[in-house]
């Protein structure tokens, strides 16, 4: 049998472009308006796996200490995909693995009740290596019998977390309800577990999302040395009520995750648009213009101290900086102009200020990766500390969770919040850090409390200076 014909990569739809200005730019004459029509479709917290039965040894944990549930009945949690991908070369059959102490041969078996194309692909990720060791995981192979099928090593009753999909997170695979699938599976001994399903996001079921304020869509921006990306702005809803206001920019990292949990890597957003409405028709901030770039394959080097880094610095401050000003009612001042991210986008949002503190004078760090000697070799602190020149005017909130990957972030945080104090800096003035101690490296995790850094960067909040060191755990937002 001839293998399977590769599929070619999938192009994303182009628009008509407006004259070009620059070479480096790319923007739609009239950007894409996604406004709220309709609820965000509820998306229940089960997997729903049907069909193939696990064999013996198989369990499914709806929590990571319980196990013994069904398939049917596992239920979504979140977890956090680490930004360093590894190489895993995977054996075909059970039989080719050598098995060491503890070691057993998971396959992973997926019948999809159809596929949209012949050349189509079907991968697994999720947060496990082997299932992130490629751009789109790990993938699986196809056999006559219409099963795809590929082969994990584990630990015995080690837990796996994944999602299945064509190419990314627009073709997810969907139980008969339109839900993305969210499978959770463990197993005691070697053997295989099968997985069936109704259907595909993309062809059977795509919700629209709620969006509170609106929403314009730039699509496949571009700068020299960089993949084009897809550019999102979000308006508050009293832009178009209030003709004459103007607002401060907030630039947001991996913008693929802000909004719509369909476009999210696992489904869960940060509700960014609830968050600001909220905020602000509270009186607690001055709602800013959310400016969000999806992030690409190459996330790691372009948020890092990298080539591509500072080429990612660049295509903001000359390319979708000047856009926005020109074409939003925007206040262009530093004093207006805040950057924010998470993990790896916590790291660069830091670098955006302190780089260029007059274009930004406030930045949002989330659980951020300011020392990484492994993967990167990367090391901001040392940046901090070895700086002579004056006090940068900068407002830099910093927090991180205690759990999970947050442990290995901590000394990073910590040494930070130590040398910024040094240089000057006062908690609740111009500095400010929170520890969520029962917080994992999620994107739920990282949604709950946005408000935090929205608050001290775009309102009155100012809490109050710590009394103890941040190694004491403690907090100087409550």
């Amino acid at each position: 049998m001839k293998p399977p014909k590769q599929r070619p990569p999938a192009k994303t739809p182009t628009h008509e472009t407006a004259p070009r200005t620059d070479a480096a730019f790319r923007s739609p004459s009239k950007p894409i308006h996604k406004d709220k029509t309709t609820a965000r479709a509820d998306r229940p917290h089960a997997s729903d796996v049907q069909g193939i039965a696990p064999t013996d040894g198989f369990e499914v944990s709806e929590h990571p200490s319980e196990t013994a549930f069904p398939p049917q009945h596992t239920k979504h949690h979140p977890v956090h995909l680490r930004e360093q991908l590894e190489e895993h070369p995977l054996p075909q059959t059970l039989a080719d693995w050598p098995m060491g102490e503890r070691e057993i041969a998971l396959q992973i078996e997926v019948r999809p009740r159809y596929l949209p194309s012949e050349l189509d692909q079907i991968y697994l990720q999720g947060d496990h290596p082997q299932l992130k060791n490629t751009e789109h995981g790990l993938r699986l192979h196809r056999h006559p019998d219409g099963i795809w099928r590929n082969t994990l090593r584990l630990k015995a009753g080690e837990k796996l977390h994944f999602k299945i999909h064509r190419g990314d997170s627009e073709t997810l695979a969907v139980d008969a309800n339109g839900r993305p699938l969210d499978v959770h599976v463990a197993s005691k001994k070697s053997g295989s577990f099968g997985i069936a399903f109704e259907g595909w996001l993309d062809h059977d079921y795509r919700p629209k999302p709620s969006i509170q304020g609106r929403l314009d869509i730039y699509r496949k921006m571009s700068f020299p040395h960089l993949r084009p990306r897809d550019v999102l702005v979000w308006l508050p809803s009293s832009y178009d009520q209030h003709p004459t206001r103007r607002y401060p920019v907030l630039y947001m990292h991996d913008g693929q995750n802000l909004f719509d949990p369909a476009t999210s890597y696992i489904g869960v957003e940060w509700s960014v648009d609830e968050n600001i409405e909220h905020l602000d028709k509270s009186g607690k901030i001055d709602a800013p213009i959310v400016v969000g770039l999806k992030n690409t394959p190459d996330r790691l080097e372009e948020y890092a101290p990298t080539p591509k880094g500072h080429a990612y610095m660049r295509f903001v401050i000359e390319v979708i900086k000047p856009m926005i000003d020109a074409r939003y009612r925007t206040r262009p001042t530093p004093e207006d102009t805040a950057v924010m991210g998470s993990s790896m986008g916590g790291l660069a949002s830091f670098l955006f200020a302190w780089s260029h503190p007059e274009i930004f004078s406030k930045a949002g760090c989330l659980s951020p990766v300011f020392l990484n000697k492994k993967e990167l070799d990367v090391d901001v602190c040392a940046w901090v500390e070895h700086y002579k020149g004056p006090k940068k005017e900068i407002r830099l909130y910093i927090d991180n969770g205690g759990l999970g990957l947050e442990t290995q972030l901590m000394p990073g945080c910590h040494r930070m919040v130590e040398l910024l104090e040094h240089s000057g800096y006062r908690h609740g003035k111009d500095l400010a850090w929170f520890l969520d101690a029962d917080a994992h490296h999620t994107e739920s995790a990282w949604a709950a409390r946005l408000w935090r850094p929205l608050t001290f960067l775009f309102g009155s909040y100012a809490p109050h200076p710590p009394l103890t060191h941040p190694t004491h755990k403690h907090n100087t937002l409550s």
